[in-house]
């Protein structure tokens, strides 16, 4: 229970190096764009996850203040009740 209510926020940039610039977790020598910050969240976003959830998007706005925007990469997540599609409606 205590895993599944800490999804995982993986800051994401588009891979150079692939013909269809497919997304890849940020690492060395990767720059972000410095208005618009992407993200691919892996878990579940439900009741019990939204608290972890709202904390991790608030550390990565304060990390990063200049990027306004926020893309989220949704395939990672496994499953979402209605407050999950509320925080992420509220994003």
């Amino acid at each position: 229970m205590h895993r599944s209510a800490q999804p995982r926020f993986a800051p994401i940039v588009p891979n150079p190096h692939s013909p269809t610039r497919k997304a890849r977790e940020i690492g060395p020598g990767h720059v972000e764009c410095p208005q618009l910050k992407l993200v691919r969240i892996d878990g579940g976003l439900y009741f019990g996850s939204t608290e972890h959830a709202e904390e991790g998007l608030e550390a990565l706005r304060q990390k990063h203040p200049g990027q306004k925007h926020l893309m989220i990469a949704s395939k990672g997540i496994s499953y979402m009740d209605l407050a999950g599609a509320r925080l992420i409606g509220e994003e």
